[in-house]
C-alpha cells in the first residue's frame, strides 16, 4: 500500500544560483537515475527539485517535485493557492522519467536527470523551457524570470514529511500523520477532533480527542494516536497580544480514508480544508 508522504516546505525558500551552461546537458541513464535517488534516500536526504533552476519567485508559476521512496512522487504547484498532488513515477530504460498523479488535470512532461559539474537538474527535453500550466486556473510570467525548466535539486537533510499542500497560515512546519505498518482497516473512514493548546513558543499540546474517544481495541484508535504525534511535532505562529506571543486553544478535525490503494488524510478547521494529500477526489461516506 502506498502512502503519500508530503514533502519539504522549508526547501522552497532556499535560493539556488543558476550556472551558465555552454554545452548540452548529458542525461543520466536508468541505472544512474535509480542509484542517485536510492543513495539520497539512504543518506537520509530528500530528492526535491525546484522550478526555474531553483529560484522561487513566490508567484503563481512556481512548481516543486519530490521523488520519494518506493516509487512515489509529490508535485506542488503554486497558483491562487498551493495545490499538491501525490502519485508514482517510473524510469524508462533510456533514463526518461514519467509521473502519474492522482486528481491532476493535465499531463506532466517526461523528464531527464542531468548531473552538471556536481549539480543535479531536471529537464523536459520535449517541452524545452515551456511553462507547465498544470492544474492552475491561470498564471503570470514576467520579464526577467528564469525559464521554467530546468528544475534544480535543493539539498536538504530532512525526510520528505513537510508539505506545501498545507494552507493554514498558522502552521510553520507541518508533518502529516503516518499510520503504523500493522494498521488494519475496520471501516471506510475514521473521523475525530483534536483539541490542543499552542504555547507562546509555537508548540502544540493535545488535550483530548472528541468524536470518540474510541475504545482501545477500536480500529480507529491508532489513527488518533499518530495524529496526536504529528500535531505535537508541528510548529505554529502563536498569536500576539501587545506585541508578545501568548498561548491559545485550538481544535482541528481529522479524517482518514482510502482512495484506491492510497491513504488519505484531510485536516479541517470549522469545515475549511487546510490539508488534503489526495485532492480532487470526493470524500468517503
Amino acid at each position: 500500500m502506498r502512502k503519500h508522504l508530503p514533502f519539504l516546505i522549508f526547501a522552497l525558500a532556499l535560493p539556488c544560483l543558476a550556472q551558465q551552461r555552454s554545452t548540452a546537458p548529458r542525461f543520466l541513464q536508468k541505472s544512474e537515475v535509480v542509484n542517485f535517488i536510492f543513495q539520497r534516500h539512504a543518506a537520509g536526504k530528500t530528492v526535491v527539485f525546484v522550478s526555474r533552476d531553483g529560484k522561487i519567485y513566490g508567484m503563481d508559476s512556481d512548481s516543486v517535485i519530490s521523488f520519494e521512496p518506493e516509487g512515489r512522487v509529490v508535485l506542488g504547484e503554486f497558483g491562487a493557492g498551493i495545490a499538491g498532488y501525490g502519485g508514482t513515477y517510473q524510469v524508462a530504460k533510456d533514463g526518461s522519467v514519467s509521473i502519474s498523479l492522482k486528481g491532476y488535470r493535465a499531463k506532466w512532461p517526461e523528464m531527464r536527470f542531468s548531473n552538471e559539474l556536481g549539480k543535479m537538474r531536471l529537464y523536459a527535453p520535449k517541452s524545452g523551457d515551456g511553462f507547465v500550466m498544470g492544474g492552475r486556473g491561470g498564471a503570470v510570467e514576467m520579464g526577467g524570470m528564469r525559464p521554467f525548466w530546468p528544475f534544480f535539486l535543493v539539498d536538504g537533510a530532512r525526510t520528505p514529511q513537510v508539505t506545501p499542500v498545507w494552507s493554514g497560515g498558522e502552521v510553520k512546519m507541518f508533518i502529516s500523520p503516518q499510520l503504523p505498518p500493522d494498521f488494519k482497516w475496520g471501516g471506510s473512514k475514521a473521523s475525530f477532533r483534536l483539541n490542543f493548546t499552542i504555547s507562546p513558543e509555537g508548540k502544540a499540546s493535545v488535550s483530548k480527542a472528541n468524536s470518540g474517544p474510541f475504545e482501545d481495541n477500536d480500529w480507529r484508535t491508532p489513527s488518533v494516536k499518530v495524529a496526536i504525534q504529528a500535531v505535537e511535532n508541528w510548529s505554529f505562529n502563536p498569536p500576539l497580544e501587545d506585541g508578545k506571543p501568548v498561548a491559545r486553544s485550538a481544535a482541528l478535525d481529522f479524517t482518514l480514508s482510502r482512495v484506491e490503494d492510497s491513504i488519505r488524510w484531510i485536516v479541517q478547521d470549522n469545515g475549511k480544508t487546510l490539508f488534503d494529500n489526495v485532492p480532487g477526489y470526493p470524500t468517503a461516506d
